[in-house]
């Protein structure tokens, strides 16, 4: 699946900037917002409407203590700012500590899934995209989208660390502004070394639904080289005409394809650039900051812009979770989110939206809201995942020490 609502999200800019523009998709692009839906509980929906299978409970990792009730770290007490977590800009860890990142990766795709009756996945890893292909509906373009992924991250977090990723540091984030200079085919993210998430794709001009009325990316194949090249991907590719309507039925059946990426700078420096990111720390309530950074029909849509700029996979709605690179963008997602009610501490008590696409319809979103994670961890509200300092959180971010995409080398350990 590629976002089709990319041309309509980025017209503004586009307008100011000479591009070349593409033929449209052959697929539908735009959503009507104004369907007439039902109104599906979320507990229930996404497992009956999408899966078919019962809600069944599995057996955490053995790392995940945080989990129980009461929330508080059972090993630390109390959440303070010098025991938390911290997660550090990818740029700003050492190479020693990106290599563990990928290490306890590559270790949750060598361990067994334990989600029953899905042939494509095959693996714990990969049991992280089956939470997102099932709930995706219910957890993005809405109400749900920003603490749904906080709390997806978390429960990645709390695998990595049984992984053996050191448990003082959390899942990186990439500052996107710092990678619109050079690109990400230069940066210590994709830039193809045994300390990279791997690199770009093949350099092709084939075009699948991808294609959208942004410049063509420098990639569009499979990624030849660095970490995670080989990756066998089981899940289809799916399209963002699913978000209303649900899965097919077909779903579920394995479909064995390359890890492929289109990375591509015009979008890092046109929609992640530094004045959008702030421009998104400075809307004064909650409809608004979802509004810059989360609408896909916004001028800036951010969210939708940091998937595209690692493109093909990473540009599925449903199943851009497979990419190594999701945790690092989503992690950004919720560093920003969290700057953002920082600001002002009250913003962590006010939601918007709905549980339903586009807030199409749907539940009106409150702090008793339920949202849920299937095989990898247990429901909660909205009102418990507020604060990444409280409930069953405790961690931080810092902020980035290595301000040069390409790394700095002069840094110890870089």
């Amino acid at each position: 699946m590629r976002y089709s609502y990319f041309g309509a999200a980025l017209l503004p800019l586009a307008a100011a900037t000479p591009v070349q523009w593409f033929q449209p998709s052959v697929l539908d692009e735009g959503v009507s917002v104004n369907w007439s839906k039902p109104v599906y509980p979320i507990e229930t929906t996404a497992i009956e409407q999408n899966v078919g299978l019962p809600l069944v409970l599995h057996p955490l990792l053995p790392n995940q203590t945080a989990l129980k009730v009461p929330f508080a770290n059972e090993t630390i007490g109390q959440c303070t700012y010098a025991n938390a977590v911290v997660r550090k800009e990818w740029s700003s860890i050492t190479k020693a500590q990106r290599t563990q990142y990928i290490n306890a990766v590559q270790c949750l795709m060598d361990k067994p899934s334990v989600v029953p009756g899905v042939p494509a996945t095959q693996s714990y890893y990969s049991d992280f995209a089956f939470l997102h292909i099932n709930y995706a509906r219910f957890a993005h373009f809405n109400g749900n989208f920003l603490s749904w992924h906080r709390n997806h991250v978390w429960l990645f977090e709390q695998a990595l660390h049984g992984c053996g990723f050191p448990a003082e540091l959390g899942v990186p984030y990439m500052h996107w502004p710092l990678y619109g200079e050079y690109g990400f085919e230069n940066s210590t993210i994709f830039d193809e070394s045994e300390t990279s998430l791997g690199g770009n794709g093949w350099p092709t001009i084939e075009r699948d639904g991808n294609d959208r009325r942004v410049p063509h990316g420098s990639g569009g194949g499979c990624v030849m080289r660095g970490p995670f090249h080989d990756m066998v991907l089981n899940f289809q590719s799916f399209y963002d005409r699913y978000a209303l309507p649900g899965l097919p039925a077909n779903w579920s059946t394995p479909v064995e394809r390359c890890l492929d990426r289109d990375l591509n700078q015009w979008l890092l420096r046109n929609n992640l650039n530094q004045e959008i990111y702030n421009g998104a720390l400075a809307q004064p309530d909650l409809p608004s900051f979802q509004n810059w950074t989360d609408n896909p029909f916004s001028s800036f849509a951010i969210h939708v812009a940091g998937h595209g700029a690692v493109g093909m996979t990473m540009n599925d709605l449903f199943g851009g979770t497979i990419d190594p690179s999701f945790w690092l963008h989503h992690s950004q997602m919720d560093h920003m989110w969290t700057q953002w009610q920082d600001i002002d501490p009250s913003r962590r008590d006010v939601f918007h939206g709905t549980d339903y696409p586009y807030n199409a319809g749907g539940n009106a979103v409150n702090a008793s809201s339920v949202i849920e994670f299937s095989t990898v961890g247990p429901r909660i509200t909205l009102g418990e995942v507020k604060d990444p300092m409280a409930g069953p959180y405790c961690y931080r971010f810092e902020e980035p020490t290595c301000l040069d995409g390409r790394g700095c080398p002069w840094l110890p350990g870089h």
